[in-house]
């Protein structure tokens, strides 16, 4: 656990992935059934661009713990943002099995639907999603990429004051 809690530092806040990696891949081979740390793996090897072990590590993560609904979210966004739209949104059923919070689940549906160009159908899920949650970056990240892809420049415009507003944790504008 104290290499997965040095990794997610490194990886997290120091923006050191292969550090990150490194120390993830010592957490594995010392408890290969955290999975956590193939969340984070997955996440690490997106940003790198390597698909086919981002998919890997968060199917890994789901198979370790199937009801873990931040697993199947990773899983999804991790489909979602390697161009594997179709698979991702076939797992929108299964994510909203173990997602209670409401808002959160409307708002990861609504942003893989933007991530795979499917405005029109985001716009009703966001717009949802925003009665529950007025002042939310992603879906306003969401909502304003939708407004801007389908030429409605002053509601795109109006998404982004949700970031105005905002406070910036001095990590990611889309921190809690």
């Amino acid at each position: 656990e104290a290499y997965s809690a040095m990794g997610w530092i490194q990886y997290r806040y120091e923006w050191n992935f292969a550090e990150g990696e490194n120390n993830f891949m010592k957490a594995i081979e010392l408890n290969p059934n955290l999975p956590n740390v193939y969340m984070w793996l997955s996440t690490i090897h997106t940003v790198r661009g390597n698909t086919e072990k981002a998919i890997f590590y968060a199917e890994k993560a789901v198979e370790l713990e199937p009801a873990f609904s931040k697993a199947i979210e990773n899983l999804v966004s991790t489909l979602a943002y390697n161009q594997k739209c179709e698979q991702a949104v076939e797992l929108f059923p299964r994510f909203a099995q173990y997602m209670t919070n409401q808002a959160l689940r409307l708002e990861v549906e609504g942003n893989i639907l933007s991530i795979c160009g499917r405005c029109e159908e985001a716009f009703s899920i966001l717009l949802e999603a925003k009665k529950l949650s007025p002042t939310g970056r992603v879906l306003a990240y969401s909502a304003g990429y939708c407004y801007a892809k389908t030429n409605q420049t002053e509601k795109a415009r109006e998404e982004l004051l949700v970031f105005d507003k905002a406070k910036f944790n001095g990590i990611s504008l889309f921190g809690k």
